[in-house]
């Protein structure tokens, strides 16, 4: 039988949804199955553990998530300081979870890979969502979600940067002209995590069941 040992990342953030016409403020707890990509070097890896982590508290917490296709006007959410989120529909905990997973991924840019991931909340009453797999069988496509006239090759929750929001453009607008609507997260001090990785990362371990000369009197 094959042995298998994995890495698993938990973490806690807050996050606003507005649903219907309701503000809805609320703990979201994730679980990340994730692996370290053995051809990638150290450094590699701990920029993109940072970034990830960086983007969860620094970015997603205390964010704004609401259905970017509702009809509803954004200049109040715009005068704020949270960070917005643009969702393809109800952020209900499962959209929440499809969004997250493809960003983390994103972020993790092939060092850090998102096998699988596990999202409960308060609004979940006891139950939680999990995923693996590919997530675009529940998230519109580039088309359906920009359109054919865009400014990005990516929605947002594919594209490796922190940002959560769009800007669609119409046909008179020059596509070659990005919109700066990206949140970096280069600005990562991994000096103290790439040997803490050394000892992190999964390692098979084996022990030594060999005889132990015991001395008596």
């Amino acid at each position: 039988m094959e042995t298998i040992i994995g890495n698993t990342y938990n973490g806690e953030f807050k996050l606003i949804r507005l649903l219907g016409k309701q503000l809805v403020s609320g703990d979201v707890q994730v679980r990340l199955e994730l692996d370290f990509n053995a051809e990638s070097t150290r450094a590699q890896q701990a920029l993109s553990l940072k970034s990830i982590k960086k983007w969860l508290f620094e970015v997603l917490n205390e964010s704004i998530a609401f259905n970017a296709k509702q009809d509803f006007s954004t200049e109040t959410f715009e005068a704020l300081d949270n960070h917005m989120m643009f969702c393809p529909d109800e952020p209900y905990d499962f959209i929440l979870m499809s969004l997250i997973y493809a960003k983390l991924n994103a972020i993790g840019n092939g060092h850090i890979i998102i096998n699988s991931m596990e999202l409960s909340s308060d609004l979940g009453d006891g139950f939680s969502n999990w995923i693996e797999g590919d997530v675009d069988t529940f998230l519109p496509s580039v088309e359906e979600w920009l359109g054919e006239h865009r400014y990005f090759d990516q929605p947002w929750w594919h594209r490796a940067d922190g940002g959560m929001v769009e800007l669609w453009a119409t046909a008179e607008d020059d596509i070659t002209i990005k919109p700066n609507i990206s949140i970096s997260l280069d600005d990562v001090d991994i000096s103290n995590m790439v040997d803490d990785l050394e000892e992190w990362s999964a390692e098979i371990i084996k022990p030594n069941f060999g005889p132990t000369a015991i001395k008596t009197d």
